[in-house]
């Protein structure tokens, strides 16, 4: 029976899914398109570069007033697009770096040109991989950086009984972690090209895209900012946080006591 209509189905190439649809009883009636082996996605990808660079030169104003305008040039366009391997995720979280107002643009564009893989890297996305780890070096506190990220990805649920905490706002990041206020904007404040962080403190944080949660949880990609799966190393952690505000409350009973 030959329906008169078409599904389209998107998907990131998962083994199970390519699997599924690679069987000899879908040939014939599935049509598969890689969006990173078609040619067009270089030309999309190099399109959205020009134009987002030409937005960041507009956008820096004084800072960039020296750089020309056909910057960076059509050269520096083709190599990033050679290396997003028809990913769009590494040219937007390519441009965010960039155009982040922390440094010159110009700068953080070498810094990128500069990251080099090597030769016995094994990872399907070598050079988003190299990419999320220069983001995250700019932390300063890897430690906290860590603890944090593994509550961004598993904020819950059911380990709270007070359950604001399994939000993952600043003002909660920040009660949970026994921070100072405004501590998690610092941290965070060279991460906003993998992170969206909203305005408002109580709004959640989130993950800009699944390949940098990927990335985290894959020891051999991530190496020492690999985030752990475990529940009970998340227990863990949860449990060292609050027994670490039980004891300050404590303290500060005793201190108004005496």
């Amino acid at each position: 029976l030959m329906l008169p209509f078409k599904f389209l189905i998107c998907s990131r190439p998962e083994p199970r899914i390519r699997n599924v649809f690679g069987q000899q009883s879908f040939r014939t009636i599935v049509t598969r398109c890689d969006l990173g082996e078609a040619f067009e996605s270089g030309k999309d990808i190099a399109k959205y570069l020009r134009e987002r660079f030409e937005k960041i030169r507009r956008e820096h104003g004084c800072t960039m007033a020296h750089v020309p305008q056909e910057w960076p040039g059509e050269g520096i366009v083709q190599l990033l697009v050679q290396r997003a391997c028809g990913q769009f995720v590494y040219a937007t979280t390519v441009l965010k770096y960039i155009g982040d107002y922390l440094d010159l643009p110009t700068e953080r564009l070498e810094i990128i040109l500069n990251i080099t893989v090597p030769e016995d890297y094994d990872s399907p996305y070598p050079d988003l991989d190299l990419l999320y780890l220069q983001i995250l070096s700019a932390s300063k506190q890897k430690e906290l950086l860590l603890e944090v990220l593994a509550h961004l990805l598993r904020p819950g649920p059911d380990i709270f009984l007070n359950h604001q905490y399994e939000q993952t706002s600043s003002r909660c990041i920040e009660g949970l972690f026994f921070l100072a206020k405004g501590k998690v904007r610092t941290q965070f404040f060279g991460l906003h090209s993998v992170l969206n962080i909203p305005d408002n403190d109580d709004d959640n944080i989130t993950v800009r895209h699944a390949s940098f949660v990927d990335f985290l949880y894959d020891k051999k990609r991530s190496g020492r900012y690999y985030v752990s799966k475990s529940q009970e190393a998340r227990h863990e952690q949860i449990a060292f946080y609050l027994l670490k505000r039980i004891s300050s409350s404590i303290k500060g009973h005793q201190h108004l006591n005496s």
